[in-house]
C-alpha cells in the first residue's frame, strides 16, 4: 500500500503542467451553499484556495451567507421568502444581511484561511461593487413582488481588489453594493462572482 506522502507527491506532479499553465493567472471563485456547511468540506476547500495562492496562482474569493442570514432572521422573528432565487430583503433584513456577511462571515473566513497557512483580506462589497436597485420580481402568474433591497452589479471598482493581489493576498469579497446615493444593496453571490470576473477578465 503507498504511503500517503507518495500519493499526495504523485497528485502534485500529475498537477504540475497546470500549475505551470495558470501561474500568474487570476481565478474567481464563488464559495456558498453547502460548502459552507460542513467543516470537512469547508476546511478541504480552504486548503485548496491556500494551495492555489502557494503555487502562485491568485484567487479571488466571493463568498454567499445564505443559511446563516436566515438563521439570523429567524431569530429576529423574520420568515425567509424567495422570489426567483432572490431573498426577499425590506429595511430590517438588510440590517441582518450586512451585520452577517460583513462582520461574522466574512472575518471568519480571513480568518481561516490565515490559519491555514494563507494571506487573506476582507473586503466588503459595498466598497467596491456599485449597483441598482432591482425592479419588482413576478413569479409564475402571481402579481408582481417588491424585493426591497435586492440589486443588480452596475459597476465593479477594481482598485481595492488588484491591490490586495498585488500585496499576495486572497481577496474575501462579500455579496453587497451600493447605489450611487450609498443604500447598501443585498447581491445574489452568484451574480457578484460573475461580475468580478467579468470585470477582472476585461481588465487583465
Amino acid at each position: 500500500m503507498a504511503k500517503p506522502t507518495t500519493s499526495r507527491a504523485e497528485s502534485l506532479i500529475e498537477a504540475l503542467p497546470f500549475i505551470q499553465k495558470f501561474r500568474g493567472e487570476l481565478f474567481v471563485i464563488k464559495y456558498g451553499g453547502s460548502a459552507m456547511e460542513d467543516e470537512q468540506v469547508i476546511e478541504r476547500f480552504l486548503r485548496d484556495v491556500v494551495f492555489l495562492e502557494a503555487v502562485g496562482i491568485n484567487p479571488v474569493l466571493i463568498h454567499g451567507g445564505g443559511k446563516a442570514i436566515t438563521t439570523r432572521m429567524r431569530d429576529a422573528g423574520q420568515k425567509a421568502r424567495f422570489v426567483n432565487g432572490l431573498r426577499v430583503t425590506d429595511e430590517q433584513a438588510i440590517g441582518i444581511v450586512e451585520e452577517v456577511l460583513d462582520t461574522v462571515i466574512n472575518p471568519g473566513i480571513v480568518t481561516q484561511l490565515n490559519a491555514l497557512g494563507g494571506k487573506a483580506v476582507g473586503i466588503p462589497g459595498k466598497r467596491v461593487l456599485v449597483g441598482k436597485k432591482l425592479p419588482p420580481q413576478t413569479e409564475g402568474k402571481s402579481s408582481a413582488v417588491d424585493i426591497g433591497f435586492v440589486g443588480e452589479v452596475v459597476e465593479v471598482q477594481l482598485d481595492e481588489i488588484l491591490a490586495a493581489i498585488g500585496r499576495e493576498h486572497v481577496p474575501i469579497i462579500s455579496p453587497l453594493a451600493r447605489d450611487p446615493d450609498g443604500v447598501v444593496l443585498n447581491i445574489n453571490a452568484d451574480i457578484a462572482a460573475g461580475s468580478i470576473a467579468g470585470r477582472l477578465r476585461r481588465r487583465r
